[in-house]
Order: structure tokens, then C-alpha cells, then sequence
């Protein structure tokens, strides 16, 4: 029972004055905002204009009874607590049209004034009881709205989200989404969905009266409001349609707005309250989704943006090598000093060789290749850099150290592209021992990480499922500050420079493989890569190589 009792609006329903006299002034000293009408045709009138609480009509009429009204009246107004006046006669009329949900209450003739009035209270608070209970299933139901817009990435995948999960919610037959246009105040069509309705006349499908759509957003409010598809606007026979329209709120301007239509046979309670929270849950979705992605188009130009400063400076680098070799050279041939040729060449070279370099990882790391899978021994592999490598090595003082777990490992791979990414991380490694020391590459069997683990591994078929090559140095080791930037394209703390991408591409072939890859550093004891790819039985339909 509200708390201010004329706040509380009733309509009351008789072709007899003195019934209504006296209902009017009995629920009037009460303090209710009452009106009275002497018709159905009336009352349905009286309903275009105005939200009543409660109406109560006597069931036995001309031209339309209380049953036929009170549930027609639960079609406009789903919200409307409804009692019906019988006599004793019509006591079972009235106990079917409550089971059928038409009619609240009832009172037989004659009713005294405490039953009356007591019959209002009780009504009323039954009303309000299921009010809250629908603030309940407003909030489960706006829970699923905001998931399912949450997960589009475009305001036209929110609207379209919105308008399937509404009009599955609400049962609405027609439907549009409407985005404002940048450039004026007007709107543009988004998004449609149509079902077909055999209780709507052709003539209503497609059509979309903008009129109610302007005047939601004049207001910013929703508009509902029942219309008769014939001539004759108050023929109580003719099934009733529901027009809604919901502008959307994207920070505080008109972003867009929704319209739909319902028939009375798919009849949903659509309240005018939870249609205006609808509004705002999905104008706050197109905002989040455009904000989200104007933030990662500005991230997006920032990383193009730190990517050309790192390549301006390699370049400029590289640049002045060129320069620096020409003007040797030019040097030389001014005092024809031929002796001079052979260093200022090998600058120019050098200078060229470390450019071409820098294009290819460029191009590696922009566009990735296919993976060519051959089934290959992962310890041959290990081998061949080992002995690729051992001259450069033996020249820096440092020791390379093979101890893999079995003679022969067999994985399907891609070799050339996995030989370049271990290839890389051990010259990262002997590059960092600059004082001489050691680099120990080892294998072997784990158990797969989560990241790596599939859902359909059978864990007792005694199939190793992962191995890890750790490949580890005795060097400078990388400061802390600098540890979550390992991987980062362009990054580089080498005195002799480089191109800052051998290592974002290694980890980008470790991850073509379905593998993982971390570091783990302390400063001056050492650096080790531990590289995480899976094992599955030998493919006997793959080449083999080793």
C-alpha cells in the first residue's frame, strides 16, 4: 500500500450513477484520486491519458462486460490492479477470470464499505508485492542485457545484441536500433529484426511512425502507447499493439534509440521505468564499446609511433656507418691511397649487412609464415648451432654445453623457423658474456603448463606431453627494471647495437608452435630461457628430416 494514499489513482467502472456516487465518495474520504466512468468504451478512453493503480468495474454492462474489460484493461496497462463487482449469479465467472490472471480481486453484491475498502488495501499491496518481486527480475534481467551487450566491440553489435536479446525477452515482433548521425541531430537506421504476427495487419509491419520515436526523444523518456490497426480506434474486439520507442543516453546526449511493436497475444509486462534503465544500460554499452575503441586506435598510433622513433634511430644508425665508410673512402681515393679501400668497404658492408637485417626481422615480425611441419630430432637441431656457433664462441672464451635428456627427441616442427629462434637466443646469450663463461643448453620431459594443457589429454597414456629447453649463460644478466621489456619489438641494451626484434620474433615461433617462453635473470650471474613446446606422437604422414 503506498504511503500517500492520494497519490493513488482509481478508476472506477459502472452504468449505474448511483454506484459510482457512491464508490467515488467512500474512496474519495479515503483520500484517492478517483475517476468514473459509466462504459467500457470510456474506460478504454480514459486509459490513452492517464495511469491508474487500480480499476473497478462492475462485471455486468451493456455492450462489454468486466471480465472482457478488466482484461483488456491488463493488456494496456499490465501494472493496473484489477477488481471485479459480481453478483452471486456470476461468482464462478469471476473466480476463472482470476485463475486466468484478468482479474485480482473480487466482490459480491451487495459489498458493505469496510469490505470494499479492505478489498482495495489487500489489492493494492498484492500489487506492490509483485512490484518489488519484478525490481528483482528487472535486475536479473538487466544482469543478462549488460553480458550480452558487454561482449560486442561496435556500438552496431550492441544495438544488435540488444535488439535480439529484448525482443526474445519482451516478445516484440518488429524491431529497429537507430545510431545519431555526427555530422546533425537526425538518426540513422542500424539495425532491423522482423517476425511475422497473425495478430497484426500487414499495413503495421515495416512501418515505423517516427513521430513516437521524436517525441522519446524530445523528452528522453520512453514512449509507449497502444494502437488499433482499423478505422474504428475503440472497437473492443480488435487485438491491441503496443508501440514502444527508447531513446539511448550516451553521456548524457542522445546516441541513439530503439523501437519496437508488440502484440496483445505476445503480451509481456514492458514497464515504462525498466524501459528507461534499458535505455541507459545500452547507451552506457555504446559509449564503453566507442571508448574502448578510440583507446586502442590511440594505443595502436602510440605503437606506431614508438615503432618508427626505434626505426628513424637503427636507421639513422646505420646511416652514419654508411657515411662515416664513404667519407673513408672518399678519404683514400683523394690521396689515392688504395690501401684504405678494404676498410672504408667493409664499413659500407658491414653497415648494409645489419640493414638488410633490420628488413628482414621487419618482415618476419609483421607477417608471420605458415608453419612447414617436418618431424624432426630437436637434439640434432641443438647440435648443429652448437657447431654452428663454436668458432664464435671459442673466440669469446666461452664454452657451449649440450646435455639434452636422450639421444634423438623427436617433435613436429617447423625446423628453419625453430633453428632461427634458438639460433637467436643463444647468440643473446654469448653476446652477454663478454668477459668469457659458459652457456649450458639442456632438455627435458614436463608435464605442460596450464597455458599449454589441452582439455582432451589423456595424463595415463605415458605420452610425454611438453619439453623445455632451457638455454642458459653466465652473463651480465638483465636488470629488473628491464626484465618485463624482454620481449618488447625494438628493444635493445647491446653496446654493438641490433635490431631490438631477435627475441619478440623468437618468442612469436615458440608461440607458432604452441609453446611458451620465459626468462629468468639475476644480474651478473646469468640469464636462462626456458622455451616450453608440446610433444605429440610421432605423425608418420610428416617428413622427416635428421
Amino acid at each position: 500500500m503506498p504511503d500517500c494514499v492520494n497519490s493513488v489513482r482509481i478508476l472506477v467502472v459502472d452504468d449505474e450513477a448511483r454506484v459510482t456516487s457512491s464508490l467515488r465518495r467512500l474512496l474519495v474520504e479515503r483520500r484517492f484520486d478517483v475517476t468514473c466512468v459509466s462504459s467500457a468504451q470510456e474506460a478504454i478512453r480514459a486509459f490513452e491519458n492517464t495511469k491508474f493503480d487500480l480499476a473497478i468495474s462492475d462485471h455486468f454492462m451493456t455492450g462489454m462486460n468486466g471480465v472482457e474489460l478488466l482484461s483488456r484493461i491488463a493488456s494496456l496497462s499490465p501494472t493496473t490492479a484489477r477488481i471485479l463487482v459480481t453478483g452471486h449469479a456470476e461468482l464462478q465467472i469471476a473466480v476463472s477470470a482470476i485463475n486466468e490472471g484478468k482479474v485480482d480481486w473480487f466482490l459480491t453484491k451487495p459489498w458493505d464499505d469496510d469490505t470494499l475498502l479492505a478489498a482495495v488495501r489487500q489489492t493494492l499491496e498484492r500489487r506492490r508485492l509483485v512490484a518489488e518481486n519484478a525490481q528483482l527480475r528487472d535486475a536479473l534481467f538487466l544482469q543478462k542485457l549488460a553480458a550480452a551487450a558487454g561482449q560486442c566491440s561496435t556500438p552496431r553489435q550492441v544495438l544488435k545484441a540488444s535488439l535480439d536479446f529484448l525482443a526474445e525477452e519482451f516478445h516484440f515482433c518488429n524491431g529497429s536500433a537507430y545510431l545519431s548521425r555526427d555530422n546533425d541531430d537526425g538518426l540513422e537506421k542500424a539495425e532491423d529484426i522482423s517476425n511475422s504476427s497473425k495478430d497484426m495487419e500487414p499495413s503495421l509491419l515495416g512501418v515505423v511512425p517516427h513521430d513516437l520515436i521524436k517525441r522519446a526523444l524530445l523528452h528522453r523518456v520512453p514512449e509507449i502507447r497502444a494502437i488499433l490497426p482499423t478505422a474504428n480506434a475503440h472497437n473492443l474486439d480488435t487485438p491491441v499493439v503496443m508501440e514502444i520507442a527508447v531513446p539511448l543516453l550516451c553521456n548524457k546526449k542522445i546516441g541513439g534509440a530503439l523501437y519496437f511493436l508488440q502484440p496483445d497475444s505476445r503480451r509481456a509486462a514492458v514497464r515504462p521505468e525498466l524501459l528507461g534503465v534499458v535505455g541507459d544500460y545500452v547507451g552506457m554499452a555504446i559509449e564503453s564499446v566507442t571508448l574502448r575503441r578510440r583507446s586502442n586506435e590511440q594505443e595502436k598510433m602510440a605503437t606506431i609511433g614508438r615503432t618508427m622513433a626505434c626505426l628513424a634511430h637503427d636507421i639513422r644508425n646505420i646511416l652514419t656507418q654508411i657515411k662515416g665508410g664513404g667519407e673513408l673512402l672518399q678519404i683514400a681515393v683523394d690521396r689515392k691511397d688504395i690501401a684504405g679501400f678494404p676498410e672504408a668497404g667493409a664499413i659500407i658492408i658491414n653497415a648494409a649487412d645489419h640493414l638488410s637485417d633490420l628488413v628482414q626481422d621487419m618482415l618476419e615480425f609483421a607477417k608471420p609464415k605458415q608453419l612447414a611441419l617436418v618431424c624432426c630430432d630437436i637434439v640434432g637441431l641443438l647440435e648443429d648451432i652448437s657447431k654452428a656457433l663454436h668458432e664464435q664462441a671459442q673466440a669469446g672464451s666461452i664454452q657451449i654445453v649440450l646435455a639434452t635428456h636422450a639421444q634423438k627427441i623427436m617433435l613436429a616442427i617447423d625446423k628453419s623457423r625453430l633453428y632461427r629462434c634458438l639460433l637467436n637466443i643463444v647468440l643473446n646469450g654469448l653476446q652477454a658474456m663478454e668477459k668469457g663463461g659458459q652457456l649450458t643448453i639442456t632438455t627435458r620431459e614436463i608435464d605442460p603448463p596450464l597455458q599449454m594443457a589441452s582439455p582432451d589429454a589423456d595424463d595415463h597414456s605415458g605420452v610425454p606431453k611438453a619439453l623445455q629447453i632451457s638455454i642458459s649463460d653466465t652473463g651480465c644478466g638483465i636488470p629488473q627494471e628491464n626484465m618485463d621489456k624482454v620481449f618488447t619489438p625494438f628493444f635493445t641494451t647491446k653496446k654493438s647495437g641490433g635490431t631490438g626484434l631477435g627475441l619478440p620474433i623468437a618468442k612469436q615461433i615458440v608461440e607458432e608452435h604452441g609453446g611458451l617462453i620465459h626468462v629468468v635473470s639475476k644480474p651478473s650471474e646469468g640469464t636462462t630461457f626456458n622455451i616450453v613446446l608440446p610433444m605429440t606422437p610421432h605423425k608418420t604422414d610428416l617428413p622427416s628430416t635428421y
